[in-house]
């Protein structure tokens, strides 16, 4: 996953790689077991993020670039990287 600096700089393939990492990890867990339901419980959340950082990504190229879109962008995609993270230098993570 490419590293952001900017809200402005992220991109529906940015989401999409996000969330296909969180996707892989949760369905490699071991069903049944607790790691199983944290995983699966990161994997929705991580999906509602992405539904939402997709509508103002939509917003954004619409022309609404005012600061309060801007600043939920923002704070939607690093609460999106913190369910990313728990597998960051793992295998799967940074696989497109």
């Amino acid at each position: 996953m490419a590293t952001l600096q900017y809200a402005c700089d992220i991109t529906q393939d940015d989401v999409n790689a996000a969330l296909a990492c969180v996707s892989r990890h949760a369905l490699a867990e071991e069903a049944g077991g607790r790691p199983a339901n944290l995983a699966l419980s990161l994997h929705t959340v991580a999906h509602s993020l992405g539904a939402r950082i997709r509508t103002r990504l939509q917003l954004n190229a619409a022309g609404h670039h005012d600061h309060d879109t801007m600043l939920q962008l923002r704070n939607e995609w690093n609460d999106l990287m913190c369910c990313v993270e728990p597998w960051q230098g793992q295998a799967l993570f940074d696989q497109q």
